[in-house]
């Protein structure tokens, strides 16, 4: 034991940590943690702790720089990540993780910045590891804030044109830019970006879409273009979306956009629709010709004045 060297046992400890993160969720792993507590082996009460107490060890470890996620512990990234969501790990300015992801979203983003071809074999697992982070941490210095700027706009162009077999693995870091230029430069993005959306293929109108709902800057006017876009899975795709981000909106702004949608050509979204908006709004949809919609409709709309009587009755 007094042979091996510190730097020896600096890699067999964070291995273990990670090999630990990797089995979190494994019914077989769980257990075994709760035989070994019965034997008195296992320090932690339940495998909740075990991979906050893994995820607490790395984070410490990455802040001395002996775990390097952009060197040699990069392939254990996206497992460090998704542990952190996992188990509800706090991303907050001024703690350590958030501190190590700001970090490694900036060495991301400026190595695709620096590429010659987005779409290029290469920039695939960095696009997918940034789309991760983008929307969480700054993927830039806090006084290089022009340049990113800058650079989110020859980035978009750049991204929007990538073949479709490729795009998949950028749509996040697309959605991201978005969601970012809309705050810092949203004239230039409606001017360049949003007014000339249709021109571009489905799949990147929604990643688009879904970047401007994202950035909180989502107006009637384009929940209209969405509403009317030529796909219908991108219509659908986009209102799920925004009630998932309702949080960023006021209760009368979201309102206000998702009853643009009321008259939808589409039947999937009067249905979504039907199915998800408070009963006292699905007078949007009266005029939809879909009969599924409509029966959806009655039937919550006489259980929502059901409970409104029975509620009278019970006062």
């Amino acid at each position: 034991m007094n042979n091996i060297s510190a730097q020896s046992l600096i890699y067999l400890k964070k291995q273990g940590y990670f090999h630990i993160l990797s089995h979190m969720g494994c019914s077989y792993y769980n257990d075994r943690l709760e035989k070994q507590k019965e034997f008195e082996i296992s320090t932690f009460e339940n495998a909740n702790e075990a991979g906050i107490y893994c995820l607490n060890q790395l984070t410490s470890m990455a802040k001395q720089g002996l775990v390097d996620f952009s060197g040699e512990d990069s392939n254990n990234f996206e497992l460090f990540v998704r542990s952190a969501k996992t188990f509800d790990f706090e991303i907050k300015k001024g703690t350590d993780l958030y501190d190590v992801l700001s970090t490694k979203a900036q060495t991301l983003f400026k190595s695709l910045d620096s590429s010659s071809g987005y779409g290029t074999y290469g920039n695939r697992s960095i696009a997918q590891e940034l789309s991760k982070l983008i929307s969480i941490v700054p993927f830039y210095e806090e006084d290089q804030k022009e340049k990113a700027v800058s650079s989110a706009k020859n980035m978009i162009k750049g991204i929007c044109d990538i073949h479709k077999y490729s795009f998949g693995y950028f749509s996040g870091v697309l959605s991201g830019l978005v969601s970012f230029l809309a705050k810092e430069d949203y004239d230039y993005l409606k001017e360049n970006v949003v007014k000339t959306v249709k021109s571009n293929k489905a799949h990147v109108r929604s990643s688009i879409f879904k970047g401007l709902i994202d950035s909180g800057k989502l107006d009637k006017k384009t929940a209209r273009k969405i509403r009317s876009d030529a796909s219908e899975s991108v219509s659908l795709e986009c209102v799920q979306y925004l009630f998932q981000r309702r949080i960023i909106y006021s209760e009368l702004d979201f309102k206000k956009l998702f009853t643009q949608f009321g008259d939808s050509k589409y039947s999937s979204v009067t249905i979504y629709l039907a199915k998800t908006v408070d009963p006292k709004h699905l007078n949007i949809l009266m005029g939809s010709d879909c009969y599924e919609t409509k029966r959806i409709m009655r039937s919550r709309m006489d259980e929502y004045y059901k409970e409104l009587e029975e509620k009278k009755t019970n006062v």
